[in-house]
């Protein structure tokens, strides 16, 4: 069964609007995807971009299609195994509890004694040995992919330029994918999204607001 999408009218992007590029061009949270909200207010204040607000519909003034990434993941990692793009390699898991949050929250690391210094932080840390997905070439555990909470897959090749690749070679007319994150720009979350470079050709500019204007009441969704 195809994983979920959602229908999107109108994104807007938070800073300055490249136009279409070649994939692989990593410039965002949604990796070579262009990064796109529905909550621009949030996303400046979460990620303290500057920069004007550009609004984009499809020139065709059709709803995007958007895939669920986290629905995809997992659909994702196994296609990547099967395409030679990823490899299963060793690493020490750290996790503890958040008391803010109440969340689980893990590292992975490439050995026990990093795993355990830890612990200087974290004292009721526990640490576990495990097995990871990385990507093709890799032999260590990249700490910049791998840090998580419970409601996260533990897997640092999860970079989403493989969701992207994924969702472009699977499903090649959807726009690109979504992540219908919590609204919460304090505990820095709010939904995002991206669209895949190859259809970045099928959207326009419709309007740009500077960031002296306020994002809010931009009717977007």
């Amino acid at each position: 069964m195809p994983p979920h999408s959602y229908a999107i009218h109108r994104l807007a992007h938070v800073g300055n609007y490249p136009g279409p590029r070649p994939s692989g061009t990593r410039s965002s949270m949604e990796g070579d995807a262009l990064s796109v909200s529905i909550n621009p207010d949030a996303w400046r204040q979460i990620a303290h971009v500057r920069g004007p607000t550009v609004v984009l519909e499809r020139c065709d003034g059709r709803p995007g299609r958007f895939v669920d990434g986290r629905a995809a993941l997992s659909s994702a990692i196994a296609w990547g195994f099967s395409a030679g793009l990823l490899h299963e390699m060793p690493a020490w898991e750290v996790s503890w509890l958040d008391e803010e949050t109440g969340d689980e929250r893990f590292v992975l690391v490439n050995d026990r004694k990093t795993a355990k210094s830890w612990r200087y932080e974290h004292e009721d840390a526990v640490i576990e040995r495990t097995t990871v997905a990385v990507e093709a070439g890799a032999f260590q555990v990249d700490l910049v992919a791998a840090f998580g909470t419970s409601h996260e897959p533990r897997h640092p090749c999860c970079l989403p330029e493989l969701i992207n690749r994924y969702i472009a070679t699977t499903d090649p007319e959807a726009d690109g994918v979504w992540y219908d994150d919590q609204l919460d720009p304090d505990g820095l979350s709010a939904p995002r999204g991206g669209i895949l470079p190859h259809r970045l050709v099928a959207w326009r500019v419709v309007e740009v607001r500077q960031p002296a204007d306020q994002d809010r009441g931009l009717r977007l969704g």
